[in-house]
């Protein structure tokens, strides 16, 4: 069975792909029209080749960035930037759902709440998610997590390219113009990954408290 990741593939290719032409455009000061989408259209459809080197660029960028600089990247917070750092403290009070009583019983480390430290509630939370990672709503939320953090992180790189080519080609066009798309971008991927993860932490408590 394919992994998460190399399903949520055909959505994050078409992202890089569209960003590196944005880049090329504004690199080479090309203000865009019609035309000039359609064009890249024609020349950028999605062939093995385009594809195919997407996929590389994507896996070498994914290995460049933590998983734990990802997760800051989204909660804009160092440490303990994931979720389930908060899955009991914060999250379980949240979801009506999630039966708190019962997961206490079942889980001595959270009965005490005054020694319950974050990284205690991230051990935790894993453990009863590696028992329930495979019960459809937290399987798919675990792909939503993944896929839009994936996207946030890769639209910040992104947006620092534009930087970088703005500083050294200076092109003659709407900075602002283009911009505005990548922070645009930014602003969905990053509020998506920041609910897809919270729903991830509840949907996988609330299983744990539905199993008989």
């Amino acid at each position: 069975m394919p992994s998460l990741k190399t399903l949520n593939m055909p959505s994050i290719v078409p992202v890089t792909l569209i960003n590196t032409g944005l880049i090329y455009f504004f690199s080479q000061g090309v203000e865009i029209d019609t035309q000039t989408v359609a064009s890249f259209l024609t020349n950028w459809k999605l062939s093995g080749l385009a594809a195919a080197g997407s996929t590389a660029t994507i896996g070498a960028l994914g290995l460049m960035l933590p998983r734990q600089i990802k997760d800051a990247l989204v909660y804009l917070r160092w440490p303990y930037a994931a979720p389930g750092y908060r899955a009991f403290s914060i999250y379980a009070q949240r979801d009506m759902r999630v039966d708190y009583d019962r997961l206490k019983t079942e889980f001595p480390e959270l009965q005490d709440q005054w020694s319950l430290t974050p990284e205690i509630e991230n051990k935790v939370w894993y453990r009863i998610f590696k028992k329930h990672e495979k019960v459809p709503a937290v399987s798919h939320a675990h792909r939503m997590w993944l896929m839009f953090r994936d996207l946030t992180s890769l639209v910040y790189l992104f947006l620092g390219a534009f930087i970088v080519a703005g500083l050294f080609f200076k092109p003659d066009v709407n900075w602002a113009f283009y911009l505005s798309i990548v922070l645009l971008e930014l602003l969905i991927f990053w509020r998506a990954a920041w609910n897809s993860g919270e729903q991830l932490i509840c949907n996988v408590l609330a299983s744990a408290s539905a199993a008989k």
